[in-house]
């Protein structure tokens, strides 16, 4: 691929928040680069994968492709076992993904409206010219690369790097980090058409363990916990004993590890002519640190 000297909009990153801004910006009649620092869009998945069908529904029609479960509702268990079930009609009903898939599939649609794309492009630097924010440095493939443009957006995750070179302090406070584990796990027998969640100081301090079903007896199974009340154990110890206790016949089929961010939107977000977006942003919801929905809407919005 040749790229351009020149594009109306940078994007660093290529995941959900980074391909909807992209996509969206080109729709608007704009010239876009998505830089990706891995080698190819939708890895590594570090999520729980699962997204409301509203939320889904309002961009994109759900594709088998990329659709691992149909979710009709959920079931809480409180600290004492005992549980309830709220159905869709509460709360909506909603979709398991296959992530990888489903990120690759955003970042077709933006290649169709013109996008480009380029991986292992690791952006290491803006530029500026006169202290205006003019562009990226990065390398690709071991040589030192350059590209400018218009406007910046860093869609590069938590405590973005890109929002720190431009001056943005980016940085989370340890209270607004919860280290969360997840295994996808196979030979697992429980109600398909739910998400489980989990609740007590025994199970997961200061958080939840969740169970979101992938079909074909498997499901990604994930804890995140708050470390000021773990009494010295870490997130995978607790998982651990969760899995031991509820699911002792199940194997692991992958493993992921992360911090997720439950703090407020960033105050700001942007700055001269670079704005973030996503985790970068912190466009996530607090509660719960989940945010897909929120984050389809924010690219949207950005583009």
């Amino acid at each position: 691929m040749n790229l351009k000297a020149f594009y109306d909009v940078v994007v660093v990153g290529s995941g959900p928040a980074g391909s909807m801004t992209a996509l969206f910006a080109a729709k608007n009649g704009a010239s876009v680069l998505i830089l990706e620092r891995d080698r190819e869009v939708g890895i590594p998945v570090r999520c729980a994968e699962g997204i409301s069908a509203r939320g889904l529904e309002k961009f994109f029609q759900p594709d088998e492709r990329w659709i691992a479960q149909k979710i009709d509702g959920a079931k809480l268990y409180a600290p004492n076992g005992e549980s309830c079930i709220i159905n869709a009609g509460a709360v909506g009903d909603g979709y398991v993904l296959e992530r990888r898939l489903f990120d690759a599939f955003i970042c077709e649609e933006a290649a169709k409206n013109g996008v480009d794309i380029l991986t292992k492009a690791n952006v290491h630097d803006l530029v500026f010219d006169s202290s205006k924010l003019s562009g990226v440095k990065f390398t690709h493939l071991s040589k030192e690369k350059q590209v400018k443009a218009n406007i910046i957006v860093g869609a590069d995750g938590p405590e973005s790097r890109i929002g720190k070179l431009a001056g943005i302090d980016t940085t989370l406070k340890l209270e607004d980090i919860e280290p969360g584990v997840q295994y996808l796990l196979t030979d697992i027998d429980l109600e398909a058409e739910l998400t489980h969640f989990y609740f007590g100081n025994e199970i997961a301090p200061g958080g939840y363990v969740w169970v979101f079903p992938k079909g074909r007896n498997m499901a990604n199974v994930g804890i995140g916990i708050r470390p000021d009340r773990s009494n010295g154990k870490n997130a995978q110890q607790y998982l651990d004993g969760f899995i031991e206790k509820n699911f002792p016949d199940s194997k692991s089929l992958a493993f992921i590890a992360g911090a997720v961010p439950t703090a407020q939107t960033l105050p700001e977000i942007t700055r001269d002519n670079l704005m973030l977006v996503g985790d970068a942003a912190r466009q996530v919801n607090p509660v719960t640190g989940g945010g897909l929905s929120n984050i389809l809407v924010a690219g949207s919005i950005a583009g």
